[in-house]
């Protein structure tokens, strides 16, 4: 459809429904048509989100190292997925609560399967320490 015709078609649509005016006739089109045509980019995208886990997703991941705040990190769908609690070694399940599209922040459900490297700890940390997160 050629510019002319846009016009001509959004100056009859706005008699019909009697809509005022608007200076932009693009965007007055692509309101009540939709967008013409998606951008490389976003089809990309779609395509590669669109068979990955959301919010509420249940799994069992590995976790062979911590990340840099003391959080176990782990992978779900090719994405880091970061979850407080495991060490190394663990294996557990775990639930999705927030995903960025590039990465996953979980809930640690279940531990299946225990680190050989898991130690007892020598002194247990204390409420006066809330932050500590992991004994070295």
């Amino acid at each position: 459809m050629d510019p002319d015709q846009e016009q001509e078609m959004l100056r009859k649509l706005r008699e019909k429904l009697g809509m005022p005016e608007k200076r932009d006739e693009r965007s007055e089109l692509e309101r009540l048509f939709g967008k013409r045509d998606e951008s490389p980019e976003t089809k990309l995208r779609a395509e590669l989100t669109k068979d990955r886990p959301g919010k509420g997703f249940q799994t069992v991941i590995n976790i062979p190292r911590l990340a840099f705040d003391g959080r176990g990190l782990g992978i779900i769908a090719d994405l880091p997925a970061f979850v407080d609690g495991p060490v190394p070694g663990d294996t557990v399940k775990v639930e999705i609560t927030d995903t960025d599209g590039s990465s996953y922040q979980c809930r640690l459900l279940e531990t299946v399967s225990r680190s050989s490297d898991r130690v007892r700890p020598g002194v247990m940390c204390s409420d006066n320490a809330p932050d500590v997160t992991c004994n070295h």
